[in-house]
């Protein structure tokens, strides 16, 4: 993952993303979205047990150590 600042995890946060590895409770996956108009991909996290599969549209809640922590984007429009 490149080295970002603050102010970009801040930037970063509530962005969607695509699932592009699983992303199981026992096993962080990969997303990817994009950034300053580049594809970013980097290892990910649910924030939930529930499994994500390929191709899943999340959205970024954080990141922490380099590693992204997810949400569904069905259940983040829930809540809007």
């Amino acid at each position: 993952m490149p080295a970002f600042t603050a102010g970009d995890y801040e930037e970063i946060q509530g962005q969607r993303a695509d699932v592009t590895r699983d992303i199981t409770a026992s096993a962080p996956g990969e997303i990817s979205y994009g950034y300053v108009g580049k594809e970013i991909r980097v290892p990910a996290r649910s924030i939930s047990a529930k499994a994500l599969v390929l191709g899943s549209d999340v959205v970024i809640n954080r990141i922490e150590d380099e590693v992204a922590y997810v949400e569904e984007w069905a259940v983040v429009e829930q809540r809007l």
